[in-house]
C-alpha cells in the first residue's frame, strides 16, 4: 500500500541522501551509506530518518527499480528550478561557504 508518507520518504529520502553524499566526493552506494552514517546528525536536520541511515543495498535496490529517463528528468526539473530560484542570488563567497557545510 502506498502513501504520501511513504512517497515523502522515498522521495526525500532515497534522493536527499545519494545527492549530499555525490556532492560531497561519495563514489558507489558503500560510500553514500557511510556519508550518511557520518552525517546522520546534519541530514536530519532536513531529511526524515524514521529507520536511520539507510543502507547501500536499499540505495541500490530503489535506484535499480526506477527508470533512467524518469529519473533523470526528475533531476533535471528539480535543478531547474533551484536555478530559477537561486538565478542572481549569493555570490562567490556565499556559494563557498555553502560548500564548506557539507
Amino acid at each position: 500500500m502506498r502513501s504520501s508518507t511513504l512517497f515523502y520518504f522515498v522521495r526525500a529520502t532515497v534522493s536527499g541522501q545519494p545527492i549530499a553524499a555525490i556532492l560531497s566526493g561519495a563514489n558507489g552506494w558503500n560510500e553514500i551509506e557511510n556519508y550518511g552514517k557520518a552525517k546522520r546528525e546534519w541530514l536530519s536536520s532536513f531529511l526524515r530518518l524514521p529507520g536511520g541511515i539507510l543502507s547501500h543495498d536499499t540505495f541500490n535496490r530503489v535506484f535499480a527499480a526506477l527508470a533512467p529517463e524518469e529519473l533523470e528528468n526528475g533531476f533535471a526539473a528539480w535543478v531547474g528550478s533551484i536555478a530559477r530560484v537561486t538565478a542572481g542570488s549569493g555570490g562567490v563567497e556565499e556559494r563557498r561557504q555553502a560548500r564548506r557545510r557539507f
